[in-house]
């Protein structure tokens, strides 16, 4: 079965590509052979001070997609999607979901070979000073919420655990059971 995935602002294929990879809406999984949708929600990134393109990738990483159909995505959930074995089609804003599908199974949707060029913002953003006249990149009163040194990296296949190891993101660790990509225990 080939399934991609496609960022949505809603759960059917009639709605909206979300130009945003990592704080998309959410996700609208489809199966090309019967044209079966499945939605996953992502609005637990879309509220994360840092990571929710990391985030996401392992979302779409568990839905066993082999492409990702989207507007923008950033280098690091680029080299995520891409550890995990996921092509990526960009620029797709402005489409309906099913749009964007059709132009994907008619071979008219380009693979990226990176991220979108420019800064890491989305096109058409501009990042400015604030009122203190910093660029607004801090953690926040509450330090941020990166997932920290310890935890696992786990399986969705097998459970199999291992140590997470610190600057190793475990969407680039393979099962040493399995050889499944890894996700972050939560």
């Amino acid at each position: 079965m080939n399934k991609i995935a496609v960022t949505s602002e809603g759960p059917s294929l009639d709605d909206q590509v979300d130009p945003r990879f990592g704080r998309a809406a959410g996700f609208v999984v489809v199966d090309l052979e019967t044209m079966d949708t499945q939605y996953i929600d992502n609005g637990q990134s879309q509220v994360m001070a840092q990571g929710a393109g990391i985030q996401a990738a392992e979302l779409v990483a568990r839905a066993g997609v082999s492409c990702l159909l989207t507007g923008y995505v950033g280098p690091k959930a680029f080299k995520a999607l891409s550890a995990a074995g996921i092509k990526v089609g960009q620029n797709l804003e402005g489409l309906t979901v099913r749009d964007a599908v059709e132009r994907f199974k008619s071979d008219q949707v380009e693979i990226a070979q990176a991220a979108n060029r420019g800064s890491n913002l989305m096109p058409g953003f501009a990042r400015s000073q604030g009122p203190g006249g910093g660029s607004g990149g801090g953690q926040g009163r509450g330090g941020g919420s990166r997932p920290g040194f310890g935890g696992f990296c786990v399986c969705p296949s097998c459970g199999q655990k291992a140590p997470h190891q610190q600057g190793v993101p475990c969407l680039e660790v393979k099962c040493p059971q399995c050889g499944t990509v890894m996700t972050r225990e939560r």
